[in-house]
């Protein structure tokens, strides 16, 4: 690119669109799916391991839902508080501290003594976890072209299902020689490890230091990593051109329900809440539901459920390339209601069969890619100014989603439902999903 000149002012957000891949941006990518990893990791180990937890505590498996329950509280309240603070005090900064706090906590509740005790805890470190995705999509989104926006954000992902398909694993391999404690260990380590990396390699996003300072130096370092050519001026005025034709506002939750967004806001906020309800339902409580109803052990079903995994880090990996190529509205629809299909088939279909290990596949595949795919949506409905409040608010919703579905899922315990009956119900969740996401699609604010 040629150099610009000096008087003139340089859009950051038109620059970052024309660039190819360049180095700065893989990395970016990467650091932001290996948090994504932690945070997969640590909100899935808890269901992993409930039983063992219960077991060893000596309380009865139902008393679990206070730990379900509170760490999605803590999780529904940061995504609330939390989220919107990088969009005034930037990514970068906010992203260590939540970082920080959420390992020491994390590393804290390895001395629980009791399930009320873990409960507040995990909702503690749930204040803080909330954030990561809303703050590490928004990253993404300003440092890709839109060109491949949507398939990176979704490879991103991948790194969340990693944690998940970690989460298995850790069960697997060191439950039994290290105890329940040992996992809640690494959780804590990993965020506390990936402070250094954080403040080292990672950038703070152009479009808003641009917003803070247009005269910020350190931008123009930024652009001169993403593309060698550009020249650099002493006094260079960086901006967005649209955060310049709504200056003086400021960025914030009345932005994201203005006249035109508000029905795309709307829709986004009840997709989320109903998604997130099916899955934490299935995350807190799928172990136990097999545990409990068909004898099946946590080890065995941990040892299953990798294929649960697998199938969604390939179906996180595929779904941006899908939007990208046929539409994201159309591919998120068809997923959904796919979801449905295979949530279905779980609670009828023998457990441990081959035809079982295929219904937990395809389940994994289709439904992870669904919420990555709404993912991809999100970050599009909005633009740079207010992506991580618009992200964090509708992670909110997804949040108290969280809440809803373990609080079913221990309903239905109680109740003593058949598992086949427990799994129809909560196929209806995608089934809804689908029908929100179509009516998303006609409405979507082009960014």
């Amino acid at each position: 690119m040629a150099g610009v000149l000096e008087k003139q002012p340089v859009d950051v957000q038109a620059f970052v669109d024309r660039q190819p891949l360049r180095r700065l941006t893989l990395r970016t990518i990467v650091l932001c799916a290996l948090i994504m990893f932690i945070d997969g990791f640590d909100i899935y180990v808890i269901g992993q391991i409930a039983p063992l937890i219960a077991a060893d505590l000596g309380e009865p498996v139902e008393n679990l839902t206070q730990v379900f329950l509170l760490q999605q509280i803590g999780l529904s309240i940061g995504a609330f508080v939390i989220s919107p603070l990088p969009d005034r005090f930037g990514r970068k900064p906010v992203l260590i501290v939540c970082s920080l706090v959420f390992g020491a906590v994390t590393l804290l509740s390895t001395g629980a003594s009791s399930l009320w005790e873990l409960a507040v805890l995990r909702a503690a470190a749930g204040v803080f976890l909330a954030a990561v995705i809303p703050k590490a999509t928004a990253l993404i989104s300003e440092i890709t072209p839109p060109r491949y926006r949507s398939s990176f954000i979704a490879v991103a992902f991948c790194g969340y299902v990693l944690g998940t398909l970690a989460a298995a694993l850790c069960v697997v391999f060191l439950v039994d020689r290290f105890g329940w404690r040992s996992c809640l260990v690494l959780g804590g380590v990993m965020p506390l490890l990936f402070v250094p990396l954080c403040w080292h390699l990672l950038r703070e996003s152009v479009q808003f230091q641009a917003r803070r300072d247009p005269l910020d130096p350190a931008i123009g370092r930024t652009l001169k990593a993403l593309d060698p050519d550009f020249e650099l001026h002493e006094g260079q005025r960086y901006v967005v051109v649209e955060e310049e034709r709504r200056q003086g506002a400021k960025p914030g939750l009345r932005e994201i329900f203005d006249a035109t967004r508000a029905p795309t806001t709307a829709l986004l906020w009840a997709g989320y809440f109903t998604i997130f309800c099916s899955v934490s339902l299935l995350a807190a409580w799928g172990p136990t539901f097999f545990n409990q109803l068909k004898g099946v052990s946590v080890a065995h079903y941990a040892a299953m459920s990798i294929y649960l995994y697998v199938g969604g880090l390939i179906g996180t990996a595929s779904v941006g390339f899908l939007m990208d190529r046929i539409g994201a509205g159309r591919v998120v629809v068809t997923l959904s209601l796919a979801t449905a299909a295979t949530i279905v088939a779980i609670g009828m279909i023998p457990f441990g069969t081959a035809a079982f290990a295929l219904a937990f596949f395809l389940s994994g595949y289709c439904q992870t890619a669904t919420q990555a795919g709404l993912n991809a949506l999100c970050a599009q409905a909005y633009p740079s100014r207010i992506r991580s409040t618009g992200i964090g608010w509708a992670f909110g919703l997804a949040r108290i989603g969280g809440i809803v579905g373990p609080l079913l899922g221990g309903i239905a315990i109680s109740l003593t439902l058949g598992l086949a009956t427990i799994y129809k119900l909560t196929a209806l969740m995608p089934l809804v999903v689908a029908i929100l996401l179509f009516a998303l699609q006609r409405r979507l604010v082009p960014r």
